[in-house]
């Protein structure tokens, strides 16, 4: 989606209740209405549920469209071994989508889970080009396996560029 921006939109309420008060460019502007919402008013009343939430603002002209997210998990485990080579797509109207607009460059996260028991972690890739991302999870696998990145000392790491070394 082209030059895809934000908007801070301050919100209240759930449900049959839900309500978009307003929306603003910027994102202190958003907090520091929602705050001021927040605040008691003189009957004593107060708004407490008001929030800012953030939404893609879609340009002017723009049709509607799907794109397709790759996405690529594997464990990597501390004796140097790996585990579950996980790899998925799914198609979706961007503004739908679970993570968002996929990303042009590799999102990459590793994290040591409980469920790795202290012995491993995970390594994740999600981006819209799979011959991208393919190369780029390769290119981690590579490097991790070559000892260029110490996943011991590692709890959560996460890049949206690719790079290991952000």
């Amino acid at each position: 989606m082209e030059q895809v921006e934000n908007v801070y939109c301050v919100a209240s309420g759930c449900y049959s209740d839900y309500e978009v008060h307003a929306a603003f460019e910027c994102k202190e502007d958003a907090e520091a209405w929602a705050s001021a919402i927040s605040e008691r008013d003189d009957n004593g009343y107060s708004r407490g549920d008001v929030r800012v939430q953030e939404f893609l603002r879609v340009p002017k002209g723009v049709k509607p469209y799907t794109q397709t997210t790759y996405h690529r998990n594997m464990n990597l485990w501390d004796d140097g071994t790996t585990s579950d080579d996980n790899q998925s797509c799914n198609t979706d109207f961007p503004i739908c989508a679970y993570d968002g607009v996929p990303p042009g460059r590799p999102r990459v996260r590793f994290v040591r889970a409980p469920c790795h028991r202290g012995k491993g972690g995970r390594l994740e890739m999600t981006c819209a080009n799979k011959s991208v991302m393919d190369k780029a999870f390769q290119d981690r696998l590579t490097m991790w396996k070559a000892g260029a990145w110490n996943t011991r000392d590692l709890k959560e790491w996460k890049s949206n560029s690719g790079a290991i070394d952000e």
